[in-house]
Formats: C-alpha cells, structure tokens, sequence
C-alpha cells in the first residue's frame, strides 16, 4: 500500500479563502491517513495565526520557521 503525499500549500490557489479551505481538507484527510488527529487542522488555528489565503501561510512560514500552525 503506498504511502500517502503531503499536500503541498504551493500548489493550491495563492489568494482567496476557497484555496485555503480546499488546502485544509487536504491536509485533514491526509492528517486521517496517517492516523494522526485530523481536529488538529482547522481553519480556527489558521485565521488565530492571521492566515486567510494560501499566501499568508506561506509568507507565514518565511517569518516565524518556529511556528507549529501547519505541521
């Protein structure tokens, strides 16, 4: 059985919210298929951290390499 990828936040769309949600499910369901907690993902913890499109994750991710939003 092959493992499952990671969705990558480059390749969704790079503004507005609906990149962002279909990036999450994502990232949920890949969560789900690794047995880990798929409720760790969620868009409460992106829009605490001020994230609200894929490009704010990914500038997100340049500024603070120490954060835990997306792991």
């Amino acid at each position: 059985m092959p493992k499952s990828i990671a969705p990558m936040a480059t390749d969704y769309p790079l503004t507005g919210k609906a990149g962002l949600i279909s990036y999450i499910a994502d990232k949920r369901q890949y969560a789900i298929e690794q047995g880990k907690n798929p409720n760790k993902v969620a868009m409460h913890y992106y829009k605490e951290a001020g994230i609200y499109c894929v490009q704010d994750l990914l500038d997100h991710r340049t500024d603070n390499p120490w954060s835990r939003i997306d792991l």
